[in-house]
């Protein structure tokens, strides 16, 4: 019987959390590309004087590289890291 509830609970808590997480961020499609390329390029020319800028627009310009490639969750990842990196994410 414990263990039927440490698994509810751990299912329980997966669900959730990949609910808020699909919430948060785009798809990782090319459309969900575009939107967070946007985003942060927006987000860049606002803290141009952000202690993380060099960073962010590094991982700006490597997603845009994989978004290019077809590798939309790893480009929608690296963008929304680079929202975080200017605290706007």
């Amino acid at each position: 019987m414990n263990f039927v509830k440490v698994s509810l609970v751990a299912t329980l808590t997966m669900l959730l959390g990949t609910a808020a997480y699909a919430e948060s961020h785009e798809p990782a499609t090319l459309a969900g590309c575009t939107h967070m390329k946007k985003k942060v390029t927006d987000a860049l020319n606002a803290n141009q004087q952000a202690a993380h800028y060099n960073e962010a627009h590094n991982l700006a310009v490597r997603a845009g590289d994989y978004c290019s490639q077809g590798l939309y969750k790893y480009g929608v990842d690296s963008y929304a890291k680079a929202l975080d990196l200017l605290g706007t994410g």
